[in-house]
C-alpha cells in the first residue's frame, strides 16, 4: 500500500503544489510513531499477558484506516495523510506483534525456517493485493488511474481483514491470558508461556504458514 498511497497523495496535492512533498514526511512520521509505540505496546504485552488482544487491536486499526482512507482523501490532504499514518502505524504494531509468536509456534532448532516460510507467504498476500489492484485498473485510461487507487485501496483493507481472520483465531490460546508481573529481568515467567506441547506447536505452526496475510495491507 504505501507505494501506491505516494502516487495518490502526489495525484490529490496535484501539479505543483508544494504539499505534494509531504508524501516522504507522513511516511517518514509513520514509521517514528511506530518505533515509539512497538516498545510500549510489547512491554504492555509482556505485563499483562494480554498479547492477542493488542495484537487484535492493532489489526482492526490498521484495516479500518485503510478502508476509511478513499473518504478520508475526499476531504482533503491532511485526513488523508492521517488515514495513512494511523493504518501504517497499526500495520507495524500488528506485524511486530505477530512476529513475537514464533517462540510459541516453534522449537528453537526450527524458529528461522518457520520465520521464514511465514515471511514468504505474507509476499504472497502482497503479490496478491497488487493483482487485485491491476484488475481494478482494466480498461481505466492511464490519466484516470491514480484516481482509481481508492478502490484499490478498500481491496487491500479487505484482503487484510480476510486473511488475518485465521491467523488470529489460530494464535488464540497460545499464551496465557494472563502472565504474573515482571518485577526482575525480562525473561521472568518465559518457561510457563513457550514450554507447549508438540500438538499445539504443531497446530500453530499450521496456522502461522496458512496465514499469508501479512503484506497485504503493508
Amino acid at each position: 500500500m504505501p507505494p501506491f498511497f505516494g502516487l495518490y497523495f502526489v495525484a490529490l496535492a496535484g501539479a505543483g503544489n508544494p504539499a505534494a512533498g509531504a508524501w516522504g514526511a507522513v511516511a517518514g512520521a509513520s514509521l517514528v510513531v511506530a518505533g515509539v509505540l512497538s516498545p510500549l505496546a510489547g512491554a504492555r504485552a509482556d505485563r499483562t499477558g494480554h498479547w492477542l488482544g493488542i495484537l487484535t487491536l492493532a489489526t482492526a486499526v490498521c484495516v479500518v484506516a485503510v478502508l476509511l482512507l478513499p473518504a478520508a482523501a475526499s476531504n482533503g490532504l491532511l485526513p488523508a495523510a492521517a488515514a495513512f499514518l494511523i493504518a501504517q502505524v497499526g500495520y507495524t504494531l500488528a506485524t511486530s506483534m505477530y512476529d513475537s509468536y514464533v517462540v510459541d509456534i516453534a522449537p528453537a532448532s526450527h524458529r528461522g525456517r518457520v520465520s521464514g516460510i511465514g515471511w514468504a507467504l505474507g509476499l504472497l498476500g502482497g503479490i496478491a493485493a497488487i493483482v487485485g489492484a491491476l484488475w481494478l485498473m482494466r480498461g481505466v485510461p492511464p490519466e484516470a488511474q491514480v484516481q482509481r487507487l481508492g478502490d484499490a485501496f478498500v481491496l487491500c483493507g479487505v484482503l487484510f481483514a480476510v486473511l488475518a481472520l485465521p491467523g488470529l483465531a489460530g494464535l488464540r490460546g497460545l499464551r496465557a491470558v494472563s502472565l504474573p508481573r515482571r518485577s526482575g529481568g525480562p525473561v521472568e515467567g518465559q518457561p510457563a508461556r513457550v514450554g507447549r506441547s508438540e500438538p499445539e506447536r504443531a497446530r500453530a505452526g499450521r496456522i502461522y504458514r496458512g496465514s499469508f496475510g501479512g503484506d497485504a495491507g503493508g
